[in-house]
């Protein structure tokens, strides 16, 4: 007996009510309805992770804890728990992070676009299904990255700001070099170039005669010069970070350095020599910013692992870990009187340790700003805390109370750098667009700003 015959319109009715009638008939043209798959892991997912956030997300590095470079380390997830929940991406620590719904948005240098967003979403909605058999797992292929000049003037983040001890110099870290600025007018008086990618770290010497910089490229190897600020020569380039510096600092006396860097190392070097002395290796995520107290007998660093830790400089050894933070700790500066620590970071609040040969203790705290603070510095006479949010607002406090006293504007850049005049009337700020922002030190009131080109156009 032939089989019924299908009438024409009956394909199209089943494509409009999604009812699985088709396989009841017998045609042989016609074959049961297939479920259209979602994204994949190996063609949609793992090119974005490539590209976007292996950089930080890494077996070497860990930032929070997480890596992206497999699939089974990316269901594991970080120090947050699983960043992945299969079929609820609007429960997904990705999903969520990528879209600014928890902060800090990520990538924290560069947003996905909104076609990629919906991937990942789809992704995990329709299960955050694995690699099929045969595709690959891994995100670590390293792309070849062409350097492409650009053909108009760019500004890079201004990450690095450094006041000359008589204030009459002012470096601002660009992208492969250094600018050397008038803080008068913000003029450029010279440019010291060579360096390695964006420039993180500046640090002028005691005597003002030398400068160091800390970079390097993400992932591969920190970078370190020691500049003669008179002659704009180099006069050492230290080598033995394994990824990019994030702080330099002298002593008092100028014949150290410490250095800071993602590789989760601090080290202290011979500045006259050129030479590593000592490798500080207790912390247990990237390092973001180093400081040597007053006497130059101890240095604090503040880490990725949500603390800052006192070492002893002649010993090497940890005197104390300061704990008490939620997050990421961006910045540890010690009072001009050597007793007391302030460090912020990512859970927008400032705390205030104590500091001596015997320890540390928490003082007092305060909640400085809506979003992570970047960025925290003393005025000379010790009296005034400066705090710089993620918020793009400039805050000064009272040492002592930890009152409020001043607070800017928001700035038009998201503030990336800070530093404070030793004469104590002037507070600059650098932003991640290329802006320099100066702004009195006794009010926040902005004086006047400037925008600085670190990479000129090709002809």
């Amino acid at each position: 007996m032939p089989a019924f015959p299908i009438p024409k319109w009956l394909p199209a009715l089943v494509a409009c009510i999604g009812a699985p009638l088709l396989p009841m008939a017998a045609s042989p043209g016609l074959g049961p309805l297939q479920s259209s798959p979602g994204p994949s892991f190996a063609r949609d997912i793992r090119p974005i992770l490539e590209q976007k956030c292996a950089g930080c997300h890494n077996v070497r590095i860990k930032a929070g804890g997480l890596v992206v470079e497999t699939y089974e380390a990316l269901i594991r997830g970080g120090r947050h728990g699983s960043a992945i929940v299969p079929r609820h991406s609007d429960q997904s620590r990705l999903a969520l992070m990528v879209e600014g719904k928890i902060e800090p948005r990520m990538p924290l240098q560069g947003e996905l676009t909104p076609d990629e967003i919906a991937v990942i979403r789809a992704w995990i909605d329709s299960g955050a299904a694995p690699p099929q058999e045969g595709e690959p797992t891994s995100t670590s292929v390293s792309p070849e990255i062409p350097d492409i000049e650009p053909r108009v003037p760019t500004a890079a983040p201004v990450v690095a700001l450094a006041i000359g001890p008589l204030g009459g110099l002012l470096a601002a870290g660009g992208f492969e070099q250094v600018l050397l600025l008038d803080p008068k007018d913000g003029r450029v008086k010279a440019t010291l170039p060579g360096a390695a990618g964006i420039v993180r770290a500046l640090a002028f010497s005691p005597d003002g005669s030398l400068l160091a910089m800390g970079g390097g490229n993400p992932a591969e190897s920190g970078e370190i010069k020691l500049w003669d600020v008179p002659g704009a020569k180099t006069r050492h380039a230290l080598q033995g970070h394994r990824d990019s510096v994030y702080s330099v600092a002298f002593s008092h006396d100028g014949r150290l350095l410490a250095s800071a860097s993602y590789d989760r190392l601090v080290k202290i070097w011979d500045v006259v020599a050129g030479k590593e002395l000592k490798t500080l290796k207790e912390h247990n995520g990237p390092v973001y910013s180093v400081a040597f107290s007053p006497d130059g007998k101890r240095v604090v660093s503040a880490s990725g692992d949500s603390t800052a830790k006192i070492w002893d400089v002649d010993s090497g050894e940890r005197v104390a870990t300061l704990s008490a933070a939620v997050g990421e700790l961006y910045a540890a500066v010690f009072r001009p009187s050597g007793d007391e620590i302030a460090a912020a970071g990512e859970d927008g609040s400032v705390r205030i340790w104590s500091s001596s040969a015997a320890g540390a203790e928490l003082r007092r705290t305060v909640r400085a700003h809506g979003g992570p603070v970047a960025r925290c510095a003393y005025s000379a006479d010790g009296k005034t805390l400066i705090s710089a949010g993620a918020d793009g607002i400039v805050k000064l406090w009272d040492s002592e109370t930890l009152a409020q006293l001043h607070a800017s504007e928001p700035q038009a850049d998201a503030v990336s750098s800070l530093a404070a005049s030793p004469d104590g009337r002037t507070i600059v700020v650098g932003g991640w667009g290329g802006a320099v922002t100066f702004l009195d030190a006794r009010t926040a009131r902005k004086l006047f700003a400037t925008r600085l080109v670190s990479k000129t156009a090709r002809r």
